[in-house]
């Protein structure tokens, strides 16, 4: 679904008076290491690899990103300073250093959402991703400043703004924001219902709202889940990322999840298998563009006859087939009467035109053309 000048946010404004908090020492933030591969490539195991185990990394055939990379939500934030031990190296240089300014809790801030031309389940779609689905718990996270619990946010639509929505038909209604949600959930629902399985455990029933993806997004957006587990949501120091990748250790998904896994419901192609699957259904294209260019064709045939020969002639498995069937029909020259006669003649001539054996051959072949001739009066 493209969105793409059909949704835009305005410039959000402070609504109420709020507190800066510019009392924080310097700190440094950690850039995205994609070459971690215990953290983002999908292992075999989801905490530890057993000492004959190895990792999964990118060069493997079946290898599998983790998926998107996300800071769960924390009740409480901390800024550590940029020379404390969670970085364990002395800081040379002043420039990798930034210092946050967040708002204390509590801002309120007011933006207009401007849309157009949306269809229900769309509509229910963008409602869904700002609120979570009408959850008043889980939280949004903004900000370069979200990996310490700054930025986190809710958002809520305001009840009199829906009255302002029009309907794209003049004659049309405007949906509530509940049957909206619910177009977008069923829409999901549909999608994850008809995906195709090949996985192990492809007919265990699941369900979209149950499916491990949303398990773990919805678990991230939820700030009592990380109470007591607070140590576990900073960054590791540096010397943590050697130990971790000694010890073989995988980070493990931020939930526990009961139902299967992906693996066990689709199941991974390696990229020769990806490029033949590629292959099949360009070659299924192909045939059944053909088959239909076929069908047209037989459409333009009134009669049983005529379809018969241009199935025999036209759409024959090969040429020699061909070949032999058109002998056929030229046997059948003399036993037929003159309008069934000139028909067959007719199409025997086109057959023998683009077959290049027309105006020539062997003595068999001219026998043929004779024949067809003497139907045609040529």
């Amino acid at each position: 679904m493209t969105l793409k000048s059909r949704v835009s946010f305005s410039l959000a404004y402070l609504e109420n008076e709020a507190q800066v908090i510019d009392n924080l020492s310097p700190t440094i933030l950690g850039g995205p290491n994609a070459s971690y591969y215990p953290s983002y490539v999908r292992q075999k195991t989801v905490s530890r690899l057993t000492e004959r185990q190895p990792y999964m990394t990118y060069m493997d055939n079946t290898a599998e990103v983790r998926g998107w990379k996300c800071y769960p939500i924390n009740p409480r934030w901390n800024v550590p300073k940029a020379d404390s031990g969670f970085n364990r190296v002395k800081v040379k240089s002043e420039k990798v250093k930034v210092r946050l300014f967040p708002l204390a809790e509590g801002a309120r801030f007011k933006c207009a959402l401007k849309i157009h031309n949306l269809r229900r389940a769309e509509l229910g779609a963008l409602i869904w991703a700002l609120t979570w689905g009408d959850q008043e718990n889980l939280r949004h996270g903004l900000g370069m400043g979200k990996p310490f619990g700054l930025g986190q946010i809710s958002i809520d639509i305001k009840p009199e703004s829906w009255q302002q929505l029009r309907p794209t038909h003049p004659q049309g209604t405007v949906p509530s924001k509940e049957e909206c949600q619910q177009a977008f959930v069923e829409m999901m629902e549909k999608a994850w219902e008809y995906a195709e399985r090949s996985g192990p455990k492809k007919n265990v029933p699941i369900k979209w709202a149950d499916s491990i993806q949303l398990k773990q997004l919805l678990a991230m957006a939820d700030p009592e889940l990380a109470r007591g587990n607070m140590e576990q949501l900073t960054y590791m120091s540096l010397p943590q990322f050697q130990k971790q990748k000694n010890e073989r250790y995988v980070l493990p998904p931020y939930v526990k999840h009961e139902g299967p896994d992906d693996h066990d419901l689709f199941r991974r192609f390696t990229e020769s298998e990806r490029w033949q699957l590629v292959e099949q259904q360009h070659r299924k294209a192909e045939a059944e563009k053909i088959a239909a260019a076929k069908a047209a064709e037989l459409d333009k045939y009134s009669s049983d006859l005529e379809r018969k020969l241009y199935l025999d002639l036209f759409l024959a498995p090969n040429q020699s087939l061909a070949e032999a069937k058109a002998t056929e029909w030229v046997d059948e020259l003399e036993k037929r009467e003159a309008d069934e006669a000139q028909t067959i003649a007719g199409t025997l001539k086109q057959f023998y035109v683009k077959m290049g054996k027309w105006k020539g051959g062997n003595k068999k072949q001219k026998a043929k053309v004779r024949a067809v001739k003497d139907i045609l009066g040529e």
